[in-house]
């Protein structure tokens, strides 16, 4: 996760944009993140991360793990009308 927090995080960020302004919300590359670790954990949906991953990704000191609601609220904010 260091790897993917001074690596990665200021790419998705960067790219993508400030999601919110407050340090209460997350950053796309927090949700990237809590996404990517459903399924290198084994998960088999988004929901993993609240029912069976969220207990034990919080036992990280600077892991912030956001909800498939977040999750999934922000693949929507992302979503763009088919152009084609």
């Amino acid at each position: 996760m260091e790897k993917f927090d001074s690596m990665l995080s200021p790419v998705i960020d960067s790219t993508l944009g400030q999601r919110c302004r407050s340090i209460i919300g997350y950053q796309f590359s927090e949700i990237v993140r809590s996404l990517m670790s459903v399924y290198f954990c084994g998960g088999s949906c988004v929901e993993d991360v609240t029912s069976q991953l969220m207990r034990h990704l919080s036992y990280h000191p600077t892991l912030r793990t956001c909800s498939s609601d977040t999750i999934l609220r922000a693949i929507k904010e992302l979503t763009q009308e088919n152009i084609s």
